[in-house]
């Protein structure tokens, strides 16, 4: 589009900033056609916002929102963005506003597109709202244009109907039309765009792709609420369009049929905030062909169980069960692998890299014992360090006691270093680590303990033999089942009402309250405001930090926990595709 470093500053200040923070004032929207009704039909990737005033009055009304707003929060807030206004001011001059100015830009809808053309690389547009903003807005233009000009970028106009574009060299091309600014990479998309907005109904639009308004019928609220945010992407045809002077990217979309992945229609989705009960609803869908084929194949999330299992600790920070067909999957790979590489090649080559080195049969012993139910548990160790957070991985068996025995002989190997260890009547495994750097702070970073066990009719792997020991541990009490947790409860009881007659494939819960706690006790700690101090006389960032934090301290964590409620997710595999649905409650 343009070219020098200071002119893609000012753009990158004058897009980027207006795409996503703050916005205000009481301009009115202009009457025109949303997006969908606006891009051409070719567009090959978009995200929205919708308002972006009304974004940020939503996104205040929601439980970070009004965190950020708490009397005994705001002061530290405050502080930080003084910090940010006080480091920006450095390049206000090069700009021409200040900060304050360039968060003050949204006035309403703003949404950027990527769109294919005939030929050539695909074109870039994006639109900006800025109502009774624009002052501020032609500084930066006119700084951007300066900078164009200096550069030997040359200038001309035309006028489409009644309003005037800027084109530069015959690409970067910018126009304003009652209290909006279009910028894009070609003139010709930019004139297309403004004759639609005057009504000219000629061409079709993003409207009129059916992939399109099929995620979106998708991605609504609980009651058919409108979301704030909007994106889709067609990825091969965005793929074929960045890649048309590339031979070997031309190749791999000619494969594309071969492995089935020509059956990736589109992805998109959505997010609302303050949605009836919710603090946010986030909706992600990909569009797939039905029947799948080839690779796709092996996407085989199935409806199933998701009540949580006995071993899962009662104070995990989240929780995510799946039930996946991996006989469907593994014959799926058989059939790509053995269709490259000959017959019976994925068995032969399992058979001479796994199972006659460990001296087990790793597709029966191994693979044939999976059952299909895989969960994922995330867990706090004590006391806080910067990695307190530990992953906890669950796959339930056919036959634990022949696991168990496989277990048993392959680390039995003399190659294989395992210290065996006992708790509470189950044996597990620790796998050693490298040694930690001696400069490494203890009481900052945790030291990895690999471990693995049989707990159960499940083999479990963990990053922390604490971890594996919380959940044997919770095995072994089932009086306290994480399944009876009251928070839990109350997600799997929302996430039936989301779901209706549909079942879901896979289920996920989170506890904001239990990572919050991790990250305040790590900075609340003695050890990590020293090691803040030393490293603030060196990076401007920490320092900034770190004087917020001594001018502002704190308040109890309580105060903090007020605000952070449950949330959770799931995932429906049908026709059309794969569908995730998250949602966080809202604390009153």
């Amino acid at each position: 589009m343009f070219k020098g470093l200071r002119w893609r500053a000012i753009l990158l200040l004058a897009v980027s900033c207006c795409g996503w923070w703050l916005g205000g004032g009481t301009a009115a929207r202009a009457e025109r056609p949303a997006a969908p009704q606006l891009l051409p039909k070719k567009t090959l990737a978009y995200v929205r916002v919708a308002d972006s005033r009304q974004l940020v009055d939503q996104f205040m009304t929601t439980s970070m929102g009004r965190l950020l707003q708490d009397e005994k929060i705001k002061p530290l807030v405050l502080h930080l963005y003084g910090s940010a206004t006080q480091a920006f001011a450095e390049i206000q001059d090069v700009v021409g506003v200040s900060l304050s100015d360039i968060l003050s830009i949204p006035q309403g809808e703003v949404w950027g597109a990527v769109i294919g053309r005939d030929e050539g690389r695909p074109a870039v547009l994006i639109l900006v709202e800025v109502g009774d903003k624009m002052p501020i807005v032609q500084k930066l233009l006119d700084r951007a244009e300066q900078e164009a000009l200096r550069n030997g970028r040359v200038k001309t106009t035309e006028d489409v109907d009644g309003v005037t574009m800027s084109i530069f060299d015959a690409r970067g091309t910018l126009a304003q039309r009652e209290g909006v600014v279009l910028i894009g990479s070609d003139p010709g998309l930019v004139r297309e765009v403004l004759q639609t907005w005057t009504g000219d109904e000629g061409a079709a639009t993003l409207a009129d792709n059916r992939e399109f308004t099929s995620i979106m019928s998708r991605s609504v609220g609980t009651k058919d609420e409108r979301p704030q945010v909007t994106w889709f992407v067609d990825p091969i045809e965005l793929f074929r369009n960045l890649s048309r002077d590339n031979s070997g990217a031309q190749m791999a979309l000619a494969m594309l049929p071969l492995l089935g992945l020509d059956g990736i229609k589109a992805a998109g989705g959505s997010m609302i905030y303050a949605a009836e009960d919710f603090d946010s609803i986030a909706h992600m869908h990909l569009l797939l062909d039905n029947p799948r084929s080839g690779l796709l194949q092996m996407i085989a999330v199935e409806a199933g169980d998701t009540t949580p299992e006995s071993w899962v600790p009662p104070d995990a920070a989240s929780y995510m069960t799946i039930n996946w067909n991996t006989k469907q999957t593994l014959e799926a790979v058989r059939r790509m692998f053995d269709q490259f590489n000959g017959e019976n090649a994925l068995s032969n080559a399992l058979r001479r890299r796994i199972s006659d080195p460990l001296g087990i049969d790793f597709e029966k012993d191994v693979l044939g014992q999976l059952d299909g139910r895989f969960t994922h548990v995330s867990w706090f160790e004590k006391p806080a360090r910067v990695n307190s957070g530990t992953n906890l991985v669950g796959a339930r068996l056919v036959d634990a006691a022949a696991v168990r025995t496989t277990l048993e002989k392959v680390l039995a190997a003399p190659n294989i270093r395992a210290t065996k260890k006992h708790f509470r009547g189950i044996t597990y495994w620790v796998f050693p680590t490298r040694p930690a750097d001696q400069n490494v702070d203890s009481a900052l970073i945790r030291q990895p303990s690999p471990s693995i066990a049989v707990v159960g009719d499940h083999l479990l792997a963990s990053d922390s033999s604490a971890c594996l020991e919380a959940a044997i541990t919770a095995f072994r009490d089932p009086a306290q089942p994480f399944a009876e947790e009251l928070d839990f409860k109350l997600i799997a009881s929302r996430v039936r009402q989301q779901l209706g007659n549909a079942k879901p494939g896979m289920v996920a819960f989170q506890r904001p309250e239990e990572s919050m706690r991790s990250f305040y006790d790590l900075a609340t700690s003695p050890t990590t405001r020293r090691r803040l101090e030393e490293a603030a006389q060196s990076n401007r960032a920490l320092r900034a930090l770190h004087e917020a934090l001594e001018a502002n301290p704190l308040p109890p964590f309580s105060e903090i926990a007020k605000y952070l409620a449950p949330a959770g997710g799931m995932l429906v595999s049908d026709e059309t595709g794969l569908h995730y649905t998250a949602f966080g409650l809202r604390r009153e």
